[in-house]
């Protein structure tokens, strides 16, 4: 997908939903000023789209972000030169489209991939970049607890379904007993 994103603006959010496991709402809201980056210790902060029941809050009643570290150099590389490339201040959303907009966007470039001889087997929504994040962190053994605290989750049966995910392909574990 990301090969057929040839709009700097479509690669980046594809980029920035793989690697914050960022809902969309949470994406299309980012900000300039959501992303510090700072070599090693690079990180975007995201606002909870999402609110059921009493999110944490901080003194002043608003709630709190999630901090999500990056670490991917190219990524990096790519949000300094957009931020550059596209004159953006502080406060000027990275993404100014909607919901629907964007998932437009990701069947488009679907379609490319299928037209030029690419194979998807699976529906891709921006959803779908989510849980590819969280599945990830799993098979690189980021602790649950992590990954729960990275996606915003209240509980960690809702983490814990993409361990679920995996238990297909746990085969290769059995070299090591």
């Amino acid at each position: 997908l990301l090969e057929q994103a040839l709009h700097s603006n479509h690669h980046l959010m594809i980029n920035t939903l793989w690697h914050t496991g960022a809902r969309i709402s949470e994406c299309l809201s980012l900000t300039r000023s959501a992303f510090h980056l700072d070599g090693d210790r690079s990180y975007v902060s995201l606002k909870v789209a999402k609110r059921r029941g009493r999110p944490k809050t901080n003194a002043a009643g608003d709630p709190l972000p999630r901090l999500v570290p990056i670490t991917d150099r190219a990524y990096l590389l790519e949000l300094e030169r957009y931020f550059t490339t596209h004159h953006l201040g502080v406060g000027d959303s990275l993404f100014p489209i909607g919901r629907h907009g964007a998932a437009k966007r990701i069947r488009t470039l679907v379609e490319r991939v299928k037209t030029s001889g690419g194979v998807i087997p699976i529906n891709v929504t921006p959803h779908t970049f989510r849980h590819s994040f969280a599945v990830n962190g799993v098979l690189h053994g980021v602790p649950l607890p992590v990954i729960k605290q990275w996606l915003g989750h209240r509980n960690i049966q809702s983490t814990e379904i993409y361990t679920q995910v995996l238990a297909a392909e746990t085969g290769h574990l059995m070299q090591w007993l």
